[in-house]
């Protein structure tokens, strides 16, 4: 059986942490890094992290 994962459950956007911008839940890896480090299209991304 497949588990849904709520994504608003593994970003967070904290005052203080990362200058405010979303991250990824307990880490300073923030979204923008994530989508910048890959060479992938955000269609490409959004397949692998949501199959």
């Amino acid at each position: 059986m497949q588990t849904l994962t709520n994504i608003a459950t593994l970003i967070v956007s904290t005052e203080g942490n990362c200058g405010g911008r979303p991250r990824i839940t307990d880490t300073r890896i923030t979204v923008q890094y994530i989508v910048n480090e890959t060479s992938l299209s955000r269609d490409e991304l959004l397949i692998l992290l949501f199959p």
